[in-house]
């Protein structure tokens, strides 16, 4: 579970979760989106495992998104409750210098596809 901002400096969490099941049919927001209404599976702050509903854009939902299989979500919160949206990317943490070594001090080789 990583702690994030959204583009207008909202606090959000983002974090792993298991797709249990999605409506069948979409619905249609106040703001004419389509959405679905999804079961995910994810381990909270806590280590405990929750089962809660989110909400999947009908864009989201049409990429392939499958039950059983694992996705980004967003928690934001939504005055007592929390809104969850559960999209059709899969999560992974974001990679860090330490991943690759040192970028500052080895000299930097052409690869055969930047000299083709």
């Amino acid at each position: 579970m990583k702690k994030t901002t959204d583009d207008q400096g909202n606090l959000q969490y983002e974090f792993n979760c298991e797709l249990l099941s999605v409506s069948s049919e979409p619905k249609t927001n106040v703001n004419g989106k389509q959405y679905r209404v999804g079961t995910i599976r994810f381990e909270d702050a806590n280590k405990k495992m929750q089962q809660v509903t989110a909400i999947i854009y009908e864009k989201n939902y049409q990429r392939g998104m499958e039950v059983g299989e694992n996705y980004l979500a967003t928690a934001r919160p939504d005055g007592k409750d929390v809104f969850i949206t559960c999209t059709a990317l899969k999560y992974a943490e974001r990679a860090s210098t330490d991943m690759f070594g040192a970028f500052e001090s080895a000299p930097a080789e052409k690869s055969e596809e930047a000299t083709k």
